[in-house]
Parts: structure tokens; sequence; C-alpha cells
């Protein structure tokens, strides 16, 4: 940009002008001249410094179309950086963490992706699992389909699923079983006989239920039931599992036999230890859906602190906390003295050889002594007694009568405390409402708890 300058008399003009238009000369203006040739000369100028302030002052000749900003040759300054002359053995240190962060990078990425394909294999391996479990649980379903379901609030209820309507076996949750059978032909006098072999051979948790109820003439009747507790997935094999342990049972002694019940005489005789009055009821067709198992054969019992009362009458329930050495065999038959509705549960389950294997070892280190000489006849054993009594003092008498009788025999029994309801539901139940509690004895000692 140039500035050239208007000479009027004694004053300076200063007019601006860029390269594109034509340079504008140097004007001097004597004395002599008039006004109107000044204004004209400098009308002449006066479009070049308007268009000079309206467009500004770009390089068109470095004009880069490619750019959006143009290039001003007048603002712009080159700044020359000296290159910085670095060690060489900084830049092979530079140079090798820029390949170490290169090489993290990628194993980075690489485990990233190979956690991404580890979730989704995991996530089609569940899926496989789902469908084959879904697929498992319709073919156990198929499987079992002989048996008969009960309702929803049955299942609700007892936790029962089905039920085989011509034995009283029973399907719960979790692929539990139980099923009762009826003891015929046991007595005092082959009692002892019976009870040796049948823990030898026992293989599945089981039950012995002894019930004692008066008749009209003021007799004790006694019916013995045997119910057996185990784990399986299809009827067909506690159908087979069952029958053989039954068959080695039944080949004991021959006056004694197990045989099936049916689903009715089983839930009739719950109804009148829970002391149900009127006709028996036909629990087969109990399907529909507001038909419900426990309102039917469970009884509503109050508990008050260590005894129950029900329909009416009041009761007490006891369990053996601590057995002696040696139990006396005429333990169970001092009881019958009671003559009350009484009812005893043996619940036995067989020891294995590794747990008695175990239990032997216990026993060395509880002593400190090594012991040569010892049989495998150990077994875990439960005995609940439950009486009925028609007034609180008889109640009283009883429980007294009982923990003399247990005490002078080197036995704990105690009245069952805070859970008396599930132990008289089991206990009279038979075990269709589950509950136990048991401890190790000998096991030529089971027989003196079975009347």
């Amino acid at each position: 940009m140039e500035n050239h300058k208007l000479f009027l008399h004694e004053q300076e003009v200063e007019v601006e002008s860029t390269e594109k238009h034509a340079t504008i000369e140097k004007v001097e203006i004597n004395e002599g001249t008039s006004g109107g040739d000044i204004t004209e000369k400098l009308d002449k100028y006066r479009p070049l410094i308007q268009e000079q302030k309206l467009a500004p002052n770009y390089d068109t000749e470095n004009f880069n179309p490619n750019k959006k900003k143009l290039i001003t040759t007048e603002k712009t300054k080159t700044v020359v950086k000296k290159k910085k002359i670095a060690n060489p053995a900084q830049e092979a240190m530079l140079r090798a963490k820029k390949l170490e962060a290169a090489a993290d990078r990628q194993l980075k990425k690489e485990e990233a992706a190979a956690k991404r394909k580890q979730r989704i294999a995991e996530k089609a391996l569940r899926k496989e699992e789902r469908k084959a479990e879904k697929a498992h649980k319709k073919e156990i379903e198929r499987l079992n389909r002989m048996l008969k379901p009960v309702s929803r609030k049955t299942f609700e209820s007892l936790g029962i699923i089905s039920f085989d309507s011509k034995v009283a076996a029973i399907r719960k949750t979790d692929d539990h079983w139980i099923k009762t059978y009826k003891i015929e032909g046991m007595n005092p006098q082959n009692r002892n006989e019976f009870i040796d072999q049948l823990v030898k051979v026992l293989t599945i948790r089981s039950r012995i239920t002894s019930n004692f109820h008066l008749a009209e003439t003021g007799k004790l009747i006694r019916t013995d039931y045997l119910t057996f507790f185990l784990d399986a997935e299809i009827y067909e094999t506690v159908k087979l599992t069952l029958d053989a342990e039954v068959e080695r049972i039944n080949r004991i002694l021959p006056e004694i036999n197990i045989v099936e019940i049916s689903i009715n005489c089983l839930m009739n005789q719950v109804r009148r230890n829970f002391l149900y009055d009127g006709a028996d009821e036909d629990f087969s067709v109990m399907v529909k859906r507001k038909n419900n198992w426990k309102q039917n054969a469970f009884n509503d019992i109050q508990v008050i602190d260590d005894y129950f009362a029900i329909s009416e009458k009041t009761g007490a329930c006891l369990q053996v906390i601590q057995y002696p050495g040696t139990i006396e065999t005429d333990l169970l038959s001092e009881l019958l003295k009671i003559n009350q509705p009484i009812m005893f549960v043996t619940d036995i389950h067989p020891v294995n050889q590794e747990a008695n294997d175990d239990y032997k070892r216990v026993i060395e280190r509880r002593f400190n002594q090594q012991i040569d000489e010892f049989e495998n006849s150990f077994i875990n054993v439960g005995f609940t007694v439950v009486v009925i009594t028609q007034t609180l003092r008889q109640k009283d008498e009883v429980i007294d009568s009982v923990e003399k009788l247990f005490c002078d025999k080197q036995m704990v029994i105690s009245p069952v405390y805070g859970n008396i309801t599930d132990v008289l539901e089991s206990s009279f139940s038979y075990g269709i409402k589950d509950y136990h509690s048991m401890r190790n004895i000998p096991m030529d000692q089971v027989k003196k708890l079975v009347v």
C-alpha cells in the first residue's frame, strides 16, 4: 500500500490506494489554482478511498482456493523453528516406549476381543443349559405322567406335587419322595429279632410309627407303619428301589410283612391322628383347585408353652436329646402303663462305611487312644413320644411320669419348645410334613426304641 500526498497551500491530504488501481500521482496545487480545479482533482480519487474502506486488502496473487481462509501477506509472520538434536540413546528409549505402548494397546485389544468372545460363548452355553434343563424337566414330567397331580392349594400348603392313588407314594418338591407301608405281625415277642435285622439291611432313611389308641373297651389298639424317604427324579426309579428294599425286609421273618396301603388309607389315618371325627374321605379325587389336603386332614393346633390343644383335648410332645450307652429293654413297655393314646416315632438313618470310619477317628482323637476292635455298628436315630390327654392335670402327670422314667434309665427327654407344631404335624402325618432330629447310637440299641 502506498501513501500519496496532495498539497493545498500549506495543508496535506492523504489518500490510500491498492495495487489493483492506478497509481495516484502527486498533485501540486499552486496559489493561483482555482477551487473548482482542486475539487475536480480530489473527486477523481474519492472512489479509491471508499473502495479501500469497503474491500479488505487481500493478497490475491497468493490466494489458495482449497483453504477457507485467505492468506494476507501483511500480517503473516514466518517463524523458523530450530530442530532439536536429540541424544541417540534417548531416541532409542523413546522409540522403545512407543513400541511398548503400541504392544500394550494391541494386547488390551486382544484381551477385550477374547473377553467378548468368552461372554458370547458363555451366553450361548447358558442358553443351551436352560434349553437342556427345560427339555429334561419336560422328559421327567412325561415319565411321571402316571401320577395324579394335586391342587395348587395342596402344593402350597404341603409341598406335594403328585401321588400314586393305588399306593401311598407321594412326590414332593426338590425330587423328594415318601412312601408309607403298614407293618403286619410285629409284636413284643418278635420285635427284637426283627428290628435287629432291619437296621442291618436298611439302606434308606425310614421311620417306624407305632400308634396306640383307646378302643371302646378301654384297651390300647396298636398299628405300626413304616415310611421311606428318598430322593429321585423318576417314579420308576423309586418303585425299583423300594421294591428291592421291601423284599429284603420281608425275608427277615415270615410272620412279619411290609404291605402297601392306598393313599386314602394313609390320609384318613392322618385325619384320625388329628382327632377328626366322621366318615372317611376320598382324597384321590381332591385334585381340583379349591381342594386342600391340609385343610381336610390336618386339624388346627393351639400351642401353649410346653403342650398343645387340639379338638378340646390336650397333649404333650417330647423328644429324646441324650441316649445312654445301653438302653434297658422294658423302657417303652412301662410307658404303655399310662393307658393314654400315645404314639412312638422312631427315625432311622443308616450310616455308611465311610461315615462310620470317620466317627471312629473322631472317637480316637477325643480319647487319645487307638481303637483296634471297632464294629461299624452306629446308626442315626431320633425318638419322639406324643401323648393325648383329656385334661391339663393328666397332661402334667404324663409329662412328669415320662421324664422320671427316662431319667431313671439315664436318658434325657424333654418337651418340645418352639417348634411343637412342626414336630407334631410330622409325627401325625407319617412324614408328609417332614421334621426330624437324630443322634448317633449303637445299632443294637435301636430295638429298645421300638415297642
